[in-house]
């Protein structure tokens, strides 16, 4: 099972006398998984051919069950400055807090930036029928994630 609450704040504008837009994106979660795993299996084979239950084990049957749970909180922020509809700032940034963690690390940071420029914009390009869209991007970004529930602990 999982559950997940999101709460967004977005915001468009172009500023007032220049060429500048903005496209923000503000935004908070919650995850929470739940997760059961019940299983078994006979040991040894079947005292009675064909009659498969649990019971008819030569040896005891082997049986698990397992439940495991996660929360994550999340913040994280997207903003895309753009001059003219040609040249694109985007800056994202997202941190995680993981109960699967230990409590004094349970926080991951990763951001990204990214630069884009839409050749095909400019007036001599765009007077070629044959080209829809030519687009030079470069970025960077890290990215996070933590491990499955209860791997972290010493058994």
């Amino acid at each position: 099972m999982e559950r997940n609450i999101e709460v967004l704040l977005t915001i468009y504008t172009r500023l007032a006398n220049s060429n500048i837009g903005v496209n923000a994106i503000f935004g908070a979660n919650r995850m929470d998984r739940l997760n059961w795993r019940t299983g078994a299996y006979t040991d040894g084979g079947l005292v009675v051919p064909e009659m498969y239950v649990l019971t008819n084990t030569k040896n005891a049957a082997i049986v698990w069950d397992n439940k495991s749970s996660k929360r994550i909180n999340s913040v994280y922020g997207n903003v895309t400055l753009d001059y003219k509809r040609t040249v694109y700032l985007d800056i994202t940034a997202r941190n995680d807090w993981s109960s699967t963690l230990p409590a004094k690390n349970r926080s991951y940071f990763y951001p990204s930036v990214n630069l884009s420029f839409l050749a095909s914009e400019l007036t001599p390009l765009k007077t070629l029928s044959w080209l829809s869209l030519a687009k030079l991007r470069l970025g960077i970004a890290q990215a996070g994630n933590d491990p499955v529930p209860y791997s972290l602990r010493n058994l």
